[in-house]
């Protein structure tokens, strides 16, 4: 079932206001029942996806979940609000313990740990090993169907069919370690024959190594984390086969886990790119997110016409998941069609948007962010620009911070800034290396009052201290 939009969004009202306001309110209790309206009937399952992992100022519920390591969330229909806000507390802080119960149900990302090891050899296992096939046809001239293979020079074609003998064995007995290391001796294998040989070589090699044994190998990465290396060097060897399996397998899971490491595979095999741009044009929307996700991990420039051109999409989450992928590409080009995103339907477009933006130097970016911070009337949006802008920390984004700070929201100026926002900012300025931010930070003492003003207090002192203490050690 997929997520429910309102009901995230007021999942991330609730969770944004507790990470200032952490010991409740009246509004606390007003955001409260209006997420405990938003459950539906037949309840609603929340997941994380791996399209926003290591998204660092998305200040919403995946966001956050991404942030606290939980995978999914299920919430019944009858589950009570204090519950919910146990939750969205624990959410909303960076440590401690997150409740489960029976009707608000969090299952968190399973790290993938090392296996069973018992088949692991440390000498080379293809040497005296026994085995019922006497010959190799791959590498005698014909192939099973008679059809003529390449011919090799008697020793590599000697050394090629011991490994494809360690191969089959290997495989029947399920000793996964084993063929792994048989595979990696064939890419060795390749590097050593001569040059006049080598593609002929290649050829041979890789038919031995069938779809479903590469398979077997992923598998084995994603419980032995130590042999991952290993499984992608001979991936990366097999070529652009390897790539469809991994994308094969990635369609059928749907665990943070196992999904981040086959991402992570698929993003860095240089043949699996036709494979992965043909996914953006997919008529489902999973099939195209994923594509934006498995192009951003690549992070090469090549691919952000493709990604900008998909930014119209229909579904917020495929528009969401192009912000992410941009977001990962260093190159001018991304900026502009970030900043056209800022305007986007859809909140949590805009939050992602704002979010990618996060470290960008590009003239333009500071006074766009202020733009739409001024129109923004999503609190989880506002927030997310507020703090893009003290990661920016230029002067400019300093000054724009400082007015955030000392325009207060009143009955008759409505387009001010909530408290919780206001203390946002100054929480973006204490982390602001610019040199505009002492000034920034003296404008607000001065002139916001109350709690705003001695939160800037505070920050003022630790930046004149932070900066007295790199002056002495320089």
């Amino acid at each position: 079932m997929p997520p429910k939009p309102s009901f995230e969004q007021a999942f991330s009202n609730l969770i944004d206001h507790l990470r200032t306001r952490p010991d409740g309110g009246a509004k606390t209790r007003r955001l409260l029942r209006a997420l405990r309206a938003k459950v539906p009937r037949d309840g609603v399952v929340t997941e994380a996806g791996v399209e926003l992992e290591g998204t660092s100022h998305d200040p919403g519920l995946l966001g956050r979940m991404h942030r606290r390591r939980v995978e999914t969330i299920t919430v019944r229909h009858d589950a009570p609000a204090d519950e919910l806000l146990q939750l969205a507390g624990a959410l909303a802080a960076d440590h401690g313990p997150i409740p489960v119960t029976d009707k608000v149900h969090v299952s968190f990302v399973v790290d993938v740990t090392p296996g069973e090891m018992a088949n692991r050899s440390p000498t080379p296992p293809w040497l005296g090993r026994p085995v019922e096939d006497t010959e190799i046809p791959l590498v005698t001239g014909f192939d099973h169907d008679g059809d003529r293979a390449p011919r090799l020079p008697q020793g590599s074609a000697d050394e090629l069919q011991d490994l494809a003998r360690a191969i089959r064995e290997s495989e029947r007995r399920g000793s996964w370690t084993e063929a792994l290391h048989a595979a990696q001796a064939l890419t060795h294998l390749a590097g050593r024959t001569p040059s006049g040989s080598r593609r002929r070589m290649a050829i041979a090699g890789r038919r031995m190594l069938s779809p479903t044994l590469l398979r077997a190998f992923i598998n084995h990465a994603v419980r032995v984390p130590e042999e991952r290396p290993r499984v992608l060097q001979v991936l990366e060897w097999v070529g652009r086969d390897a790539a469809e399996v991994v994308i094969d397998a990635l369609t059928e899971t749907e665990s943070i886990g196992p999904k981040t490491f086959l991402c992570d595979l698929a993003a860095r095999l240089p043949d699996g790119y036709p494979l992965v741009d043909a996914l953006l044009r997919s008529p489902d929307w999973y099939q195209v997110r994923l594509g934006a996700d498995l192009l951003g991990r690549r992070g090469k420039p090549d691919a952000v016409a493709a990604l900008a051109a998909q930014c119209d999409h229909g579904d917020p989450r495929v528009r969401r998941a192009m912000m992410t992928a941009l977001g990962s590409i260093d190159a001018p080009t991304t900026v502009e069609p970030l900043l056209r995103a800022l305007a986007d339907p859809d909140a949590s477009v805009r939050v992602a948007a704002a979010a990618a933006l996060g470290g960008r130097a590009a003239r333009g970016v500071t006074m766009a962010l202020a733009q739409a911070l001024g129109r923004e009337r999503v609190p989880t949006a506002r927030t997310a620009m507020i703090e893009v802008l003290g990661a920016i920390g230029s002067d400019e984004a300093a000054t724009v911070l400082a007015t955030v700070a000392t325009t207060r929201r009143t009955l008759f100026r409505r387009r001010g800034y909530s408290e919780d926002q206001r203390l946002a900012a100054v929480a973006a300025l204490a982390v602001c290396q610019g040199r505009g931010t002492g000034r920034a930070l003296e404008r607000i003492a001065t002139e916001a009052g109350g709690e705003v003003a001695e939160a800037a207090r505070r920050a003022l002192e630790h930046h004149v201290l932070e900066a007295q203490q790199h002056q002495a050690a320089r």
